[in-house]
């Protein structure tokens, strides 16, 4: 009987180990996943900066060289 009870409290560290392992584990990725997120997000806001800018650019050399003569 004695044994059974040392057993059991034996089993019971180890599935909580492997849950506070398995947990760890889940943090881990969802940290990983939350800045990939956060770096795609950065590179396409810095994607539509840039296509900005050159819009911004052909709209004034357009008007300085052929804007006036049209």
């Amino acid at each position: 009987m004695r044994r059974s009870r040392g057993s059991a409290l034996i089993l019971a560290v180890a599935v909580l180990a492997l849950l506070t392992l398995l947990a760890a584990v889940y943090l881990t990725a969802s940290n990983l996943e939350r800045r990939s997120a956060v770096a795609t997000n950065e590179s396409v806001n810095l994607d539509l900066a840039r296509d900005a800018v050159f819009a911004l650019i052909q709209d004034r050399l357009y008007d300085d060289t052929l804007g006036g003569y049209t």
